[in-house]
C-alpha cells in the first residue's frame, strides 16, 4: 500500500476552488484510491469548518488540520510526511504511471446530508444568493439591499431564491480571531432562508446546481468559479461599475464606484437573470 497526502490551504473558497479545478492533487484522488492507497488530507484554513467539507468523502482516510495563520506549520508537517514515506498527490504522476486525472464534480454527502438535501432543494430552477463576506469592512451593500435583489429576481423569474450562509469561526481576515456572524432576518414568500440551517457540503451542492448565483467574493463564488459557472458578484473594491471576468462567466459589480444603490441592484438583477 502506498501513502499519499493532499496539501490544501487558504480560505474555504481557495480550498473549494482548487478542489473543483482538480489542482493540489484533487484530480487524482478518486483513481489513486482504486489502487488500494491511503490518503491523508493536510488542511490549513482560516475557517475551522473547512474540515467539514470532506466529512462525506470516502476517498480520504484521514484529515489533519492547522490554522491558516500559521502557514509555516503546514509546510513543516508536509516535510515530516515526506520523510515518513508519504507522497504529495499533486506530483503523483512522477510515481504512478498512467493515473487518470479526473476533476471532482461535487462535494460528497454523508447519509444524513442526502436526506436533508432532498428536502430543501427545489425541484426545478432556482437562484442562490450569499449576501455576506467574511472580510471585515468589505460588506459591499446592506443585507436589506440583497433582500431587494432576491425579491426582484423572484418576481421577474417566478422561481424560488435560496439565501445561503452561516455563522462561523475565523482565524484570519478579522482584527481578532473569533466569530464571523452571518444572519438573514427576513421571511418572504418564495425566498427560502437557509442561513444557519445547513452545512457547507449541502450549501456547496446547492450553489453549483443553481440556475444563477448572486453574492460577494466569498467561498460560494469560488464554487461557481471552480466549475466555470456564471455568477453576479457585488464587490466593494472594484473600480468600474461592471467588469466581466476573463473567462466571460462572471460579472463583477462595483458597489464602491456608484453612489446610486438602485443602479447596483438593477445591474445585479439583470446579470443574474441573463445567466439563466
Amino acid at each position: 500500500m502506498m501513502n499519499f497526502y493532499i496539501h490544501a490551504g487558504g480560505g474555504v473558497g481557495d480550498i473549494i476552488k482548487n478542489y473543483f479545478w482538480g489542482t493540489k492533487g484533487w484530480g487524482y484522488l478518486k483513481n489513486i484510491k482504486r489502487q488500494n492507497s491511503k490518503v491523508k488530507l493536510l488542511l490549513a484554513s482560516s475557517n475551522p469548518a473547512a474540515e467539514d467539507l470532506f466529512a462525506g468523502n470516502k476517498f480520504i482516510d484521514e484529515i489533519e488540520s492547522y490554522p491558516w495563520q500559521r502557514p509555516g506549520s503546514k509546510f513543516k508537517r508536509a516535510e515530516e510526511l515526506n520523510k515518513q514515506g508519504y507522497i504529495n498527490l499533486s506530483i503523483v504522476g512522477r510515481h504512478v504511471k498512467k493515473l487518470k486525472f479526473e476533476k471532482p464534480k461535487f462535494m460528497y454527502f454523508t447519509e444524513a446530508d442526502k436526506e436533508l438535501y432532498k428536502k430543501i432543494k427545489p425541484a426545478g430552477k432556482y437562484t442562490v444568493i450569499h449576501p455576506f463576506i467574511a472580510r471585515m469592512g468589505l460588506q459591499p451593500i446592506e443585507t436589506s439591499e440583497f433582500r431587494e435583489i432576491a425579491l426582484r429576481i423572484r418576481d421577474k423569474t417566478q422561481l424560488p431564491v435560496l439565501i445561503l450562509g452561516g455563522t462561523h469561526n475565523r482565524t484570519a481576515f478579522i482584527a481578532e480571531p473569533g466569530i464571523c456572524t452571518e444572519e438573514y432576518g427576513y421571511e418572504d414568500e418564495g425566498i427560502i432562508n437557509l442561513v444557519n440551517k445547513t452545512n457547507l457540503r449541502i450549501a456547496v451542492n446547492l450553489t453549483q446546481n443553481a440556475t444563477s448565483f448572486v453574492g460577494t467574493n466569498s467561498c460560494f463564488y469560488c464554487v461557481r468559479l471552480g466549475l466555470g459557472q456564471p455568477a453576479a458578484i457585488i464587490d466593494l473594491t472594484q473600480i468600474k461599475e461592471s467588469v466581466i471576468s476573463e473567462d466571460g462567466k462572471s460579472c463583477w459589480i462595483g458597489a464602491k464606484s456608484s453612489k446610486n444603490k438602485e443602479s447596483i441592484i438593477d445591474l445585479t438583477v439583470k446579470t443574474a437573470i441573463s445567466s439563466m
